[in-house]
């Protein structure tokens, strides 16, 4: 079972748990309350165990770390989804590019979120490179080039 100790000049506590390979370790939990470094502490043990068995998820490790945020800062983590970050982003170009523009990016997004089905709902960061090429193979599978490069600007 992990433990937190106080590490010389810091006045945080020091959660020490072992990793999934079996070596001892030790973070800095950021706060001087015994019981929330506690608690952070069981979040590493937790998701460390969760790997060791070889079931930490990528989704899983994301909920851990919002969990300690949430100890740590009594507040949740904030995460903007995909379809989100392309809304906000439509909106600021509104402002910036002429309707003609803005009529082919609505066109392009509707389409990339199409594309994502239910991913369009997952955290933006969670997006990878490969998401992005699986789209615009399929998309040249359809259009042609030229419009498949006017869809990825």
């Amino acid at each position: 079972m992990g433990s937190v100790h106080r590490v010389a000049r810091s006045p945080y506590w020091h959660a020490f748990y072992v990793l999934p390979d079996g070596r001892k370790t030790h973070r800095s939990t950021g706060t001087s309350s015994r019981r929330k470094a506690m608690a952070i502490c069981l979040e590493f043990e937790k998701a460390s165990q969760l790997a060791k068995e070889g079931r930490l998820t990528e989704t899983r490790a994301r909920q851990t770390i919002a969990d300690i945020y949430a100890i740590g800062n009594q507040d949740s983590l904030e995460h903007a989804t995909i379809k989100d970050v392309l809304d906000t982003w439509l909106t600021r170009k509104r402002l910036e590019v002429a309707e003609t523009s803005i009529v082919e990016y609505e066109r392009a997004a509707r389409d990339f979120l199409k594309f994502l089905g239910a991913k369009a709902k997952r955290p933006a960061d969670s997006l990878a490179v490969k998401d992005v090429s699986a789209w615009r193979t399929n998309l040249a599978s359809r259009v042609s080039g030229g419009t498949v490069n006017k869809a990825l600007k």
